[in-house]
């Protein structure tokens, strides 16, 4: 009897833009992401990942700001100059530019390969933080917000 299977995803991941993925594939037969993540990560790693794809928030003057990102100094800062426009706000509270998060542990040298990595890498932070952000306040609407500014790739999160 054959059976017919479905596949349902939130992302899309291509898997040959990991490193060694597709050599590893070649030489085990039965090499698939489990595989992989259980040969270059440990569960504190996946446990640390967690944070990034499902992140705190902090809920301050009717602003929500990604947790990691929150600084009470540069919130009144930017609270002030921005007149306490929420969105503008969380705007630039949230604003992250995508190569911050592995800077120090960047082992993509062919720059072609870096973007790619970061497009994808971007689109999938995007999703998840939109999945968090409807299940986290859902009387809201919010923005995930990915663009490309002087050469590099950012990340913002705001109200609309």
């Amino acid at each position: 009897m054959k059976y017919l299977t479905k596949m349902k995803k939130l992302i899309e991941l291509d898997y040959r833009i990991l490193n060694d993925f597709e050599a590893f594939n070649k030489v085990n037969t039965n090499w698939n992401i489990g595989s992989y993540l259980n040969t270059f990560f440990d569960i504190n790693a996946a446990l640390a990942f967690s944070k990034l794809y499902f992140p705190d928030f902090v809920d301050i003057q009717n602003c929500v700001i990604l947790d990691f990102r929150y600084n009470e100094d540069l919130f009144k800062q930017w609270f002030t100059e921005l007149n306490g426009e929420v969105s503008q706000v969380e705007k630039m509270c949230n604003l992250y530019e995508l190569k911050d998060f592995f800077h120090i542990n960047n082992n993509i040298n062919d720059e072609n390969k870096k973007n790619k990595v970061l497009d994808v890498f971007g689109t999938i932070l995007k999703r998840s933080w939109e999945v968090n952000l409807k299940l986290l306040y859902p009387e809201r609407s919010f923005k995930v917000d990915l663009f490309e500014e002087y050469e590099s790739k950012f990340i913002t999160l705001y109200s609309l």
